[in-house]
C-alpha cells in the first residue's frame, strides 16, 4: 500500500522502526471479512423472503 510520506515518517516517529514494520506489514495483508447481523431482521429466519434467508440463500447452495 502506498502511503503518504509524511504519514509514514510521521506513524514511524510516533511508532519507532519496529512497531511501524508490523504495522506496515499488517496493511498489506489481505483484510479478514466478516459478517455482521441486525437482530430486529431476524424475526423469521424461516420465511424465504426474510433478510437473514436473502443473505444466506446462495452460500447454503454453494455449501450443500
Amino acid at each position: 500500500m502506498n502511503l503518504p510520506a509524511p504519514f509514514t515518517e510521521y506513524t514511524r516517529a510516533l511508532l519507532g522502526n519496529e512497531e511501524y514494520e508490523k504495522l506496515s506489514a499488517a496493511l498489506e495483508q489481505e483484510p479478514p471479512v466478516s459478517i455482521r447481523l441486525n437482530p430486529s431482521f431476524l424475526t423469521d429466519a424461516n420465511s424465504p423472503n426474510s433478510p437473514i434467508s436473502l443473505l444466506f440463500a446462495p452460500l447454503i447452495e454453494i455449501l450443500l
